[in-house]
């Protein structure tokens, strides 16, 4: 028997060995796509739990401070983790260490006020929609304390530290 003849090879044999090869070394040399390091952004601790007054809450605009806050309805709310919004250079960056109420009422972030801002002129819809901004906002980021006009009206909250919650303060 003739060992010869199991051993040839056609030309569909080489064919598929020529492919095979080629297969193996675009495995082989081949760029390989970039691997993406993710890395997540560090999380800033709880802030406890206080009331401010307006001047105070400016300081948290996250330009001096990575911090940044914004009142709605009264309400503070530290919303560090959205910096990419409403940090420096963001979409809402006018809002940052306001309070935000007639600007997010409006659906206007020009309309944010450097003083005290008396919202009673504000209609019925407009109010509504503020509300709603707020319970959205309550639901994505804590709540640190109430706006208040002064020192005086600051509540006691016993280290306690900002939280998310949907019903109020």
């Amino acid at each position: 028997m003739d060992l010869s003849s199991y051993f040839e090879l056609s030309y569909w044999d080489y064919v598929g060995i020529f492919i095979i090869l080629l297969i193996t070394l675009y495995y082989l040399f081949a760029p390989k796509a970039p691997e993406i390091k993710y890395e997540p952004k560090p999380q800033l601790e709880r802030m406890p739990k206080q009331d401010m007054t307006l001047e105070e809450l400016r300081q948290y605009d996250g330009v001096e401070s990575k911090r940044i806050l914004m009142a709605i309805n009264g309400r503070i709310f530290d919303i560090s983790r959205g910096s990419d919004f409403y940090g420096p250079g963001g979409p809402y960056e006018k809002l940052a260490g306001h309070d935000a109420t007639r600007a997010l009422a409006k659906m206007d972030a020009k309309m944010v006020k450097e003083e005290k801002d008396d919202i009673s002129d504000l209609t019925p819809s407009e109010k509504d929609e503020a509300k709603e901004w707020e319970m959205t906002i309550s639901s994505k980021y804590p709540t640190v304390g109430k706006l208040v006009d002064r020192e005086e009206d600051k509540s006691d909250y016993s280290g306690a530290l900002s939280e998310i919650t949907l019903s109020g303060y």
